[in-house]
C-alpha cells in the first residue's frame, strides 16, 4: 500500500502510534517511487501528545495510555516495524498494568510526544528528521481527567510556534 501510494497518490497519512524509526523504514520502502516523481510527496503523521508543565506528570500519562493502548493491541505493521517490536510483542494483549510496569522510557516516546512543551518539541522534532512533512497532534488527557482545552491551548499555541 505505501508503494502504491507513493506511485499514484498525493501524499500519505500515517497513522498514530507510527514511530520515527517505522515512518525511516516506510520513507525508505517509497523512496524509489519517490525520484520518479515531480511535485513533492507530503507525510503527515498523527501523533499521540501528553504535554504539561511537570515532566514527570505527562511522561507518566503517556506510560499509561501506552500501556493501555498495548494491552487492547494486536501486532500491527506500524507496531511490528516499530524498532520495538521483540520487546512489546510479548506484551500484547496482557494486563495494562503488568505492561506499564515493562515499559521503558524510550519505548513510551516512540509512541507519544510527552513533557514539558520544551521537550515535546524536541520529540516531535524526531518526527521531522524520519521525513514527516506535517504533523497532526493528538493530544491526550493528563493525570485520567477530562482534556480541558482552556488548559492545553495555549500549551499547543506555544508548541506550534516553537515548532515554525
Amino acid at each position: 500500500m505505501l508503494r502504491l501510494a507513493a506511485q499514484s497518490a498525493d501524499g500519505l497519512i500515517l497513522s498514530a502510534f507510527s514511530s520515527p524509526h517505522f515512518i525511516r523504514w516506510a520513507r525508505n520502502e517509497i523512496s524509489a517511487k519517490l525520484v520518479s516523481r515531480k511535485a513533492g510527496f507530503p507525510i503527515v503523521s498523527f501523533v499521540y501528545l501528553s504535554v504539561h508543565s511537570d515532566q514527570a506528570t505527562a511522561y507518566r500519562n503517556a506510560r499509561h495510555f501506552v500501556a493501555k493502548s498495548l494491552s487492547s493491541a494486536q501486532g500491527g505493521f506500524t507496531l511490528q516495524k516499530s524498532g520495538h517490536w521483540d520487546e512489546i510483542e510479548p506484551l500484547l494483549g496482557g494486563p495494562a498494568e503488568t505492561i506499564f510496569d515493562a515499559l521503558r522510557e524510550d519505548v513510551v516516546g516512540s509512541y507519544v510526544a510527552y513533557g514539558t512543551v520544551e521537550s515535546c518539541r524536541q520529540m516531535l522534532e524526531r518526527y521531522r528528521a524520519a521525513g514527516v512533512s506535517e504533523i497532526a497532534l493528538a493530544p491526550i488527557p493528563v493525570g485520567g481527567k477530562k482534556l480541558e482545552l482552556a488548559e492545553i491551548m495555549p500549551l499547543l499555541a506555544q508548541l506550534s510556534a516553537d515548532m515554525k
